[in-house]
């Protein structure tokens, strides 16, 4: 496969339009390559398949195996959803406090770091711990999930701001939240949008364990549930519907970069 790649890459050089062409269905293509040698390694007996599945007996399961999935995928969504809603704006609201206030950066910023280096699965068992096995301690999951690495890329982003344009907007007389909206906020988005395309999957990750070890409802939950039966097939299914539900948030992440940092240099095409 990867001869084949580098084949066809050294064949369009210098044909622009094709090339591009082949950048957008590049990543499909890949995918029905892998499965497709994943399908036929399984079929000629190279892998146990009361081990792992064939990709046919992993996506072609009954409608109510799906209908059940879908029950469950929309529990670990509204976690995920509800928990980068409140931690992306407690973050953003906390790096802007860090960057005015050096003396709260100096003085809790520490804490923060010290915190964020605690393995995601320990917090998520302290958490269902303190709160149950409701929807609440995923909730929170998700919201530390995303509000350590958004609130340093805030501050390093507000930090980071031009000096130059910063001089210019002070010789204008501009207030401190004028500068903060035209010119810090905006230089800072980056670096945000930056944080969140890791962000989102490392809460996904949070959530569902959190749903394994002491949830009634969810994707990890459903895993779990299905590890107990030896159904290799729907844990799998559930673990590539989980992957699915990331690669869409960061797909989102990505379009909205696009189009409020559209006159970014990391936007702008070479």
């Amino acid at each position: 496969m990867a001869i084949f790649l580098i084949w066809l890459f050294e064949n369009q050089k210098g044909k622009g339009g094709e090339m591009k062409r082949l950048e957008k269905i590049a990543f499909p293509i890949t995918l029905i390559i892998l499965f497709g040698a994943w399908e036929l390694w399984a079929r000629l007996g190279h892998i146990p398949v009361y081990r792992i599945p064939s990709p046919s007996a992993i996506f072609l399961q009954e409608g109510s195996e799906y209908l059940l999935l879908l029950e469950h995928l929309k529990v670990t969504a509204i976690e995920v959803l509800l928990g980068a809603s409140i931690g992306i704006s407690l973050a953003i609201l906390m790096g802007i406090l860090f960057y005015w206030i050096p003396f709260l950066k100096s003085a809790f910023y520490g804490v923060v770091r010290a915190i964020n280096s605690i393995p995601i699965f320990a917090i998520a068992i302290i958490l269902v711990i303190v709160f149950g096995v409701g929807i609440l301690g995923k909730i929170v999951t998700a919201c530390i999930c995303i509000f350590f690495p958004v609130l340093s890329h805030t501050y390093n982003g507000l930090k980071s701001t031009d000096p130059v344009k910063m001089r210019f907007m002070r010789s204008i007389n501009a207030s401190r939240m004028q500068r903060l909206i035209y010119l810090e906020f905006p230089s800072a988005l980056a670096e945000i949008f930056t944080s969140l395309e890791t962000a989102l999957t490392i809460a996904i990750v949070g959530v569902m364990f959190g749903e394994a070890i002491g949830g009634n409802a969810g994707l990890g939950f459903f895993i779990l549930n299905r590890l107990y039966r030896m159904d290799n097939a729907a844990v799998l299914l559930a673990t590539f519907i989980g992957a699915a539900l990331g690669f869409l948030l960061v797909a989102t992440v990505y379009l909205l970069k696009r189009k409020f940092l559209a006159w970014h240099p990391s936007m702008q095409k070479r």
